[in-house]
């Protein structure tokens, strides 16, 4: 058998990226006819390591949401060899545009950033974690670019780790510096919140055309996420002008204390109401405010609408 045809159903023939823990192929499927992508996953021999990746992917196959990439089938080739077939993406990275144009306009940054979080929501509600959000994991297509799809859902962890005991090591971590949740720095498991966080992150960069923390090194910009206040769009040099509840909504999802963050879909509601209409300020009352955390756990962590 023609060993670049995988499942008896999948042909391969370009190879569109390789990393550390998987190749990523242009694919032909032979049943459909359609152009797909095939993840080859690398030393996947431990059966464990395996399962666990399966479950998570099952998870996320169950997941019906227009911006979460499509998984059409996990399989195992006669020769043993592992595969993740999804739909073929065409477009460019988030990162990519950012490191284009800089800062975004407001109306396009609130677009990506409506359908990053109705991506979050969906995923959340079926109890899958994404732990990476970043602009490299967001891919942008369509004619203008003005669809998102959200890529690698928990599946960079779950191939980078290889036993039990990797995973329970408190002070391990995996992430990105730039992006990642206090409490993930302090060793905590990724959540829900953690998630939320990235996205803040990442709402604020194409906002403000770069990230509310930085730092020379990793464990720089990792302690500043710990110390440093949110930055408040008003003080920032120069000033940058953003709708008053969008401004709040990205703040709260910085907080530093992970109950004191929003759900994914109270963001999404909220982006929303501000669709079509981000010059004018929503109505305050649609903005819930979290409780309020002590000086010495949080900073910045007041109403958001009262928050530049």
């Amino acid at each position: 058998m023609d060993s670049r045809i995988l499942g008896n159903r999948y042909r391969l023939d370009d190879v569109l990226g390789e990393g550390a823990v998987a190749t990523v192929y242009r694919a032909l499927d032979l049943e459909t006819g359609e152009a797909v992508a095939v993840k080859i996953p690398k030393d996947m021999d431990d059966a464990e390591d395996t399962a666990r990746l399966w479950v998570e992917l099952r998870s996320l196959q169950r997941v019906r949401h227009p911006n979460t990439l499509r998984i059409l089938e996990m399989g195992r080739s006669g020769e043993g060899q592992h595969y993740i077939a999804m739909e073929l993406l065409e477009g460019r990275t988030l990162r990519a545009r950012l490191l284009s144009e800089g800062r975004l306009p407001v109306p396009a940054a609130l677009g990506i950033l409506t359908q990053i979080f109705g991506a979050l929501d969906a995923c959340h509600e079926h109890g899958v974690i994404h732990r990476d959000v970043k602009p490299e994991n967001v891919i942008l297509t369509g004619q203008h670019e003005d669809t998102v799809k959200l890529i690698d859902f928990g599946m960079a962890k779950l191939l980078h780790d290889r036993s039990t005991s990797l995973l329970t090591q408190p002070h391990q971590l995996f992430g990105t510096p730039e992006y990642m949740a206090p409490e993930r720095i302090t060793g905590d498991p990724p959540t829900v919140a953690s998630d939320i966080y990235a996205a803040g992150v990442l709402g604020f960069e194409m906002l403000v055309g770069r990230r509310p923390f930085g730092g020379r090194t990793p464990e720089e910009i990792m302690r500043h996420q710990l110390r440093q206040s949110i930055p408040r769009f008003a003080e920032l040099d120069p000033p940058v002008s953003v709708p008053r509840p969008l401004r709040g909504v990205i703040r709260r999802c910085l907080r530093k204390v992970p109950s004191q963050r929003p759900s994914a879909a109270s963001v999404l509601a909220i982006l929303f109401q501000l669709q079509g209409n981000v010059t004018d300020p929503a109505p305050e009352a649609a903005l819930e405010v979290a409780p309020q955390a002590s000086p010495e756990t949080t900073q910045g962590s007041g109403d958001p609408t009262l928050e530049g």
